[in-house]
């Protein structure tokens, strides 16, 4: 698979993942209250590795916008931050061909410098300011049969804040995608609604990542 399709086809995933999620009236936190994230010791984080998640991010931003620069007539606005928060967590799940495709996509440093500077810049993000408010914040959203590893999850919360909760996509469709629906509300000081359309949701649905901003 080349570098192009790559991103193209990781693209297509994250918005198929953002577009069906789903849940069962119980958010995995406060959608106005996204969790720290709870790396930063004095040594996990330094300025020079920020720099280099900035650098990574900049520069799938500038691929991505030539990309649809092509097919797009118009204005373009999208978070380059939350199509690369969302598949970093992708990546902590990713081995082999995959996790080597996606670093390369994405220019992900190694992890040893990756998770706490991504860390570090989101809770900066978070960390709120007098003149202007500004909130992310990350969500697994899981099919209660379907168990996660461990060393997953407690990665994705630690470096990413993404808290993870159990949902029924398979028999609890709309229940689901009202509730997916009214937490992205909630998170975006309800700038987002109905985000998730009647009858995306199948018995195929297994796990969907979030993120979501709000300024």
């Amino acid at each position: 698979m080349t570098k192009k399709i790559l991103l193209i086809a990781l693209l297509v995933i994250t918005f198929a993942g953002v577009v069906t999620a789903a849940f069962l009236f119980l958010f995995p936190y406060q959608p106005d209250q996204p969790p720290k994230a709870d790396n930063l010791d004095s040594t996990s984080s330094t300025s020079q590795g920020i720099q280099e998640v900035v650098y990574a991010n900049n520069k799938f931003a500038l691929d991505l916008y030539s990309q649809l620069n092509k097919s797009e007539k118009g204005n373009l606005f999208y978070s380059p931050y939350s199509i690369s928060a969302a598949l970093a967590m992708t990546y902590e799940g990713a081995k082999g061909q995959t996790a080597n495709e996606m670093k390369s996509v994405f220019h992900f440093p190694e992890s040893n410098i990756l998770r706490p500077n991504f860390a570090a810049i989101y809770n900066d993000i978070n960390a709120g300011a007098k003149n202007y408010e500004l909130k992310t914040g990350n969500a697994l959203w899981v099919q209660q049969d379907f168990p996660l590893l461990s060393d997953f999850t407690s990665t994705v919360e630690k470096y990413y804040g993404g808290k993870a909760v159990n949902l029924d996509f398979v028999k609890e469709n709309e229940k689901s995608r009202q509730t997916i629906n009214s937490f992205i509300e909630q998170q975006t000081n309800n700038k987002i609604k109905d985000l998730i359309p009647a009858g995306v949701l199948d018995t195929m649905t297994r796990l969907v990542l979030t993120n979501a901003i709000y300024f």
